[in-house]
């Protein structure tokens, strides 16, 4: 009999495992917004019920609190829209003046120049192993990256 209990809750157990698993694979795309929902109910709870204690009934106090809500977020929309836009301008611009420029020395930029540090310092503590040729590998490497980036930007910004 205490066999057979312990196979049904084993069954159980199995059963509720099984159905947790399949609700989590076909509802996967939804999983994180409720996440979210319940993290904002979790943290907009203890606003609601301070209102509610200023003498308001909580249906009230939760349309109060989402006014307040989405008023600051309009507001803060309203007040970052203009300085956003002028930076996305001038981004655009930065990319387009960059991506003009024909013959530019990437040898010449910071990060490049440390690798050669790292190198040479490198060089001086070990003398006797040659690790030019990785120095050499690293800096073509760098420079094909480099001159990547400013089709990267093209296919980028052909996107927004």
């Amino acid at each position: 009999m205490k066999q057979n209990n312990r196979l049904i809750k084993f069954g159980y157990f199995f059963l509720v495992f099984i159905i947790i698993s399949f609700s989590v694979y076909f509802y996967k795309s939804i999983i994180p917004h409720f996440i979210v929902s319940l993290l904002f109910v979790f943290f907009s709870n203890p606003l609601v019920n301070s209102i509610e204690q200023l003498g308001v009934k909580r249906t009230w106090a939760v349309l109060i609190f989402y006014l307040i809500f989405f008023f600051s977020l309009f507001m803060i929309g309203f007040v970052l829209m203009p300085s956003l836009t002028k930076q996305m301008r001038s981004y655009a611009t930065f990319i387009s003046d960059f991506i003009k420029q024909e013959n530019l020395d990437y040898s010449q930029l910071p990060f490049v120049l440390n690798i050669q540090k790292l190198f040479d310092n490198i060089n001086n503590v070990l003398p006797f192993i040659d690790f030019e040729n990785i120095k050499m590998m690293l800096l073509e490497w760098s420079n094909a990256v480099i001159e990547r980036i400013p089709v990267m930007l093209l296919e980028v910004s052909g996107n927004v």
